[in-house]
């Protein structure tokens, strides 16, 4: 048996005894490196993944129970932007050999949770997304300057694109009504 499937099994036997709540981004990552994938390569490719996957299923959240138009309608274009995202990352990381979360870690499943439970869903998905997309940001960022021409190329040309995301959150995040309250002023114009 070879030194890296003992230490494979290993490893799945690790994280089997954490009460079944397997982190699917921490596995892959220890897959990439047992199979000589650089770690930063595999940091930014299993965390990206990690981010898109958790920004999809809150969109999806959001488009299924929203009681705004306005969200609704954000959220099914950041759905279809993340999905979008996914596909390119895993046509990349097939390239690579790269092994990629087939779900989202365990800290993005709590936070999914989390905001399942938020009474006014509407407010929380929006600031939810903000702090998953500052995280994005960081991680494209971290990408850009990774060994692999490949996927420094993806980081670098995606991340005016995550920016862009962010930037159409935090507008949106500016002009929900929570955040605008009438005053006279406003009333009178």
């Amino acid at each position: 048996m070879k030194a890296t499937t003992v230490i494979y099994f290993a490893i799945i036997s690790l994280f089997s005894c954490d009460g079944g709540k397997q982190d699917s981004v921490r596995l892959a990552h220890e897959e990439n490196l047992n199979s000589a994938i650089d770690e930063r390569i595999s940091e930014f490719m299993t965390q990206a993944a990690d981010a898109h996957m958790l920004a999809l299923q809150q969109a999806e959240l959001a488009v299924s129970k929203s009681s705004s138009p306005h969200v609704t309608e954000f959220a099914t274009w950041m759905a279809a932007e993340q999905k979008r995202l996914l596909q390119n990352l895993r046509m990349l990381a097939a390239q690579k050999n790269i092994i990629l979360p087939q779900a989202p870690g365990n800290r993005s499943a709590e936070n999914l949770e989390d905001l399942k439970e938020e009474e006014d869903l509407d407010k929380a998905f929006i600031n939810a997304m903000q702090k998953n997309y500052k995280d994005v940001v960081d991680i494209f960022e971290d990408g850009t300057d990774v060994r692999d021409e490949d996927v420094q190329l993806f980081a670098k040309s995606n991340l005016p694109v995550v920016e862009s995301h962010l930037a159409r959150i935090e507008e949106m995040e500016q002009n929900t009504p929570a955040n605008n309250p009438v005053t006279e002023d406003n009333e009178s114009n």
